[in-house]
């Protein structure tokens, strides 16, 4: 006689769990074939939504500290996986319903009456059997089927009589009892001799559950334990109406999952066995009872520290769904400008900018990053610089300076953005000229790499601000600079070619002859032509190599240089034109060679004497202005050693350049506004006199003064 039973089967479940048709050998094989037992069939599918925020941002906080950890919360329809049988019952697939308790309801006589009154259903591999066997009545009925799985968990409280269709829950404290309430519904109005297809019954979800998983900016470390306070943690629940009522008492619920967390964005850390089932309801205050207050215990892997952050919570926690709370913590860190050491101004010409940053706390995180906002495509960021732009060069960006960079042991990379993690860190801005008629604006935002979201922590990003101004265009097509040059609190430079400096440079250890020979090529290159190996070397007038290893051994290398056999400038006399001025003030001292001092410190040369007036040779009023240009690297290798050097600039090269005393006429009806250096002093023009000690200033009017003198430089360009 088991052909009588109740037989329910098929079941489909996909976050909400679905009941299907009768299937076994002892029911008919079409499920919608009319039958005078009673049983059920799969009803329609859930519809479920995409997964969203709600919005809300929280920030825990730590009474010890300024440590911080952003949260927001991510709602899908559902309730998450199951992971293993340690913990009450979750449903997400149709294995998982193993039983369920079924309630029919009758009205007999004006009376309510049970007609299934708590009937378990247990899975019988493919059909759910009930220990007594249930008929359609031979009379008019009307059938409320009410159906509530699982048929055992802890803390539900079942309908005890006809009149009452509600069920009442109590949450337990431990998370392994928690269960995932399942609820089916449906009426069916039945007719005496009415046969009836399977009854469809679709299961939903009553509780809401929360779990934790990793943000972006989640360190490596251990998740000790979450506690949820003033939590409703008693209902009723209406089968009829399908709501929640009567929330009772708050109570405090904790789970302490002790989960290894790698760092890893979207890590689930509270889950599985240790997802929490609450009952639906706002977290917000209500009434006497607070909002609920979320506590995170979180032992810090990179910081050797216990965080314990908390936050309120607001917004719901809706039926049917699981909340994913997304943690950060952005640990206590300052991160800033140094406003003293950095500025807002920028001048037409090529640039390259320090950018001063002062940090603390992130040097276990990944430091700072610094990112150009705003501003031409052109602009770029460098973490370090190589010994030719510490001299004052803006190197062109190709494959040259990638090398050449490579070889100096610092990264080529020139970008929007760069990182580091230094507390007293510097990034250098690479601005290309301005030769427009309007300045433009550059924003720098400054914020910890590994954070980049900061706004979660109220915490918004650093940002400065950089105006590069375009040239102060005169009436005859030159543009002045708007901002002096200035090194240190002096703004007056010599103009050159009447030094008395002599100074011998030693390697400061020995070195082979191939290592030698490059050396050799670097002080003998204008940046033109470069020395073939085996043929004479010839050398600017002023550099002369006193000794060299000899081949195939290991010796000390000597270079003097005597800055008096540079002073003999004979071709820099125009009183028009500057830039022939600048250009032969250039080549006559053999292009860049003037550099040779700085260039021999960076190779490791030591000084061994020198004599005459200490002063910059580089630092000289055409060489400053010439170093506002964009250069490039030229290269050159011999049995595998290569040697660099910056190329001499051809006059059409030239775009910035000091100006012949004739072309100061029109600067006085400039206007220099606000972040630029007004035009006022002493100034040096490239117009040198014949006597090889004196060059033309101006002030007013051009004036000849000694060339060691000190003067204010303006450099300028043809539009």
């Amino acid at each position: 006689m088991n052909c009588n039973k109740l037989h329910i089967s098929g079941l489909c479940i996909a976050a909400a769990t679905i009941l299907a048709s009768c299937a076994s050998d002892d029911m008919p094989s079409d499920s919608g074939n009319a039958s005078s037992r009673i049983c059920f069939k799969q009803g329609d599918a859930v519809s479920y939504g995409e997964k969203c925020s709600d919005g809300r941002q929280y920030v825990l906080r730590s009474r010890e500290g300024a440590d911080t950890l952003c949260m927001r919360m991510e709602t899908v329809d559902g309730i998450g996986n199951r992971d293993d049988n340690t913990r009450g019952y979750q449903v997400t697939n149709a294995r998982d319903l193993t039983d369920f308790d079924c309630y029919a309801y009758v009205n007999d006589g004006g009376a309510d009456k049970f007609y299934i009154e708590g009937e378990m259903f247990r899975n019988g591999g493919n059909a759910y059997y009930s220990d007594n066997v249930y008929f359609w009545p031979d009379r008019d009925m009307d059938f409320d089927f009410y159906a509530v799985a699982p048929a055992d968990a802890k803390g539900l409280r079942r309908p005890t009589s006809p009149g009452d269709r509600s069920l009442s829950y109590t949450i337990p404290q431990n998370v392994a009892d928690q269960s995932d309430l399942m609820f089916a519904a449906n009426s069916v109005m039945h007719k005496a001799n009415e046969k009836h297809p399977a009854v469809p019954l679709t299961f939903r979800h009553l509780l809401s559950a929360v779990k934790i998983k990793a943000g972006k900016t989640m360190p490596a470390g251990t998740l000790q334990s979450v506690t949820f306070e003033h939590v409703y943690s008693t209902a009723s629940y209406d089968m009829k109406a399908g709501d929640w009522y009567g929330m009772g008492a708050a109570g405090t619920y904790t789970v302490t999952p002790n989960t290894a967390v790698s760092g890893e964005e979207g890590q689930e850390m509270l889950g599985g066995s240790n997802t929490l089932l609450m009952l639906p309801q706002q977290l917000a205050p209500a009434g006497s009872k607070p909002a609920v207050r979320m506590t995170i215990k979180y032992y810090d892997k990179v910081r050797k520290k216990t965080y314990s952050l908390s936050a309120d919570l607001s917004g719901e926690w809706k039926m049917g769904q699981t909340h994913t709370y997304v943690l950060s913590i952005t640990p206590e860190y300052e991160l800033y400008f140094a406003d003293n050491n950095n500025t807002h101004e920028a001048d037409a010409h090529y640039c390259i900018i320090p950018i001063h940053i002062t940090s603390s706390g992130l040097s276990r995180d990944g430091g700072w990053t610094l990112e150009i906002t705003e501003g031409p495509e052109s602009a770029s960021l460098k973490s370090d610089l190589a010994p030719y732009e510490k001299s004052g060069y803006w190197i062109a960006d190709d494959d040259n300076y990638k090398d050449y960079c490579k070889s100096m042991g610092v990264s080529p990379l020139r970008s929007r953005k760069v990182a580091d993690t230094m507390a007293a860190g510097v990034a250098y801005l690479f601005l290309e000229e301005n030769n427009t008629d309007s300045d433009i604006p550059i924003t720098l935002e400054l914020y910890p790499t590994k954070y980049p979201n900061v706004d979660y922590a109220k915490r918004k990003h650093e940002k400065w601000t950089i105006t590069q101004h375009h040239p102060n265009w005169d009436a005859n097509g030159i543009g002045w600079e708007a901002i002096e040059e200035e090194t240190g609190e002096t703004r007056e430079f010599p103009y050159g070619f009447h030094w008395d400096r002599k100074v011998t440079y030693r390697s400061a250890s020995t070195i082979g002859g191939i290592n030698a020979w490059l050396i050799k090529m670097q002080l003998a290159m204008s940046g033109n032509d470069i020395p073939i190996f085996g043929t004479p070397i010839q050398y600017p007038p002023f550099i002369k190599v006193e000794s060299v290893p000899k081949v195939g051994k290991r010796d000390y290398m000597r270079v003097t240089l005597d800055y008096s056999k540079a002073n003999n400038v004979t071709d820099a006399g125009s009183f028009s034109d500057g830039l022939a001025n600048t250009y032969s003030l250039y080549t006559f001292s053999g292009g860049n060679t003037l550099s040779t001092e700085e260039w021999l410190k960076s190779e490791g040369f030591v000084v061994e004497s020198e004599s005459g007036t200490n002063v910059s040779v580089a630092e000289y009023a055409a060489g400053i202005c010439l170093r506002k240009n964009k250069f490039r690297i030229v290269s050159e290798s011999y049995l595998g050693e290569t040697s660099y050097t910056v190329k001499q600039l051809t006059a059409d090269e030239i775009k910035w350049y000091l100006p012949a005393t004739s072309q100061f006429s029109t600067v006085r009806v400039l206007n220099f506004g606000s972040g630029c250096t007004p035009m006022d002093g002493d100034y040096w023009t490239s117009t040198a006199l014949g006597d090889n000690v004196s060059a033309y200033a101006w002030s007013d009017m051009a004036y000849s003064a000694p060339r060691m003198a000190g003067r204010r430089i303006r450099a300028v360009r043809r539009r």
